[in-house]
């Protein structure tokens, strides 16, 4: 259900102004996985640091969710840091977020969720296969930093597809389940598979669920994967 065809992106990019003294912004336009859409992203080069730069693919917290212009992007405090250390963020407008709002505004049904969930995906992958084409980003050190919705559960199915990235990082995540299932993927997903079996032991040495000892626990995936050492 995540995979899509690459089709042609069919790309522009576009100087913008911006104050920073710490970094250079684009808006780039390129077409969406599905629907005939075309979707657009908000590219920070950092000034400082030569070429190609590391990357980083950035979903915003829910706080964003009833903007209605990306011309004021939300959430800019959680990637500064970022683009400072000298790596390059991409900011999708994701689906049903800033201009891609509905123009009526409903609690959508469950089944209605679901299908922003893969779309959420699909943009995350439309935005990876966007920074491929660029001589200026390293296409083999593309990470995923996601904030609240963005770690989970966005971020879980960014993380359970297998996508192609070389690191993911949930950020402040309420930890608990969400509302909707994410299709193709479990609590397990943040995980290596060794850290996954120790869970397992663990949860049954104290007779409790694996979801109640994850709540806490995930705090980041460095580049070697995993979260913070399981004791045996």
């Amino acid at each position: 259900m995540y995979a899509y065809d690459r089709t042609p992106l069919d790309a522009t990019s576009q100087a913008m102004p911006d104050p920073s003294v710490d970094w250079t912004r684009e808006m780039v336009t390129f077409n969406a996985a599905y629907g005939g859409e075309g979707m657009s992203a908000y590219l920070f080069l950092p000034k400082h640091t030569k070429p190609p730069f590391q990357a980083v693919v950035f979903f915003p917290s829910a706080r964003v969710n009833f903007l209605t212009s990306s011309a004021d992007l939300g959430d800019m405090t959680f990637i500064d840091y970022v683009i400072k250390s000298g790596r390059a963020v991409i900011y999708p407008v994701y689906q049903k977020l800033y201009e891609r709002r509905s123009a009526e505004v409903t609690l959508p049904g469950p089944t209605l969720q679901r299908a922003v969930l893969v779309d959420w995906r699909k943009d995350v992958g439309r935005s990876i296969d966007y920074l491929e084409t660029r001589d200026d980003i390293d296409k083999n050190r593309i990470g995923y930093l996601g904030v609240s919705q963005g770690s989970a559960p966005a971020g879980r199915s960014v993380r359970g597809a297998g996508f192609r990235l070389d690191a993911v990082s949930p950020s402040k995540s309420r930890g608990g389940r969400p509302r909707v299932p994410v299709p193709g993927c479990s609590v397990s997903c943040f995980l290596r598979t060794p850290e996954v079996d120790k869970l397992v032991r663990l949860a049954r040495r104290h007779d409790v669920s694996v979801s109640a000892l994850l709540r806490g626990m995930i705090r980041r995936e460095p580049r070697s994967g995993g979260v913070e050492p399981i004791e045996k």
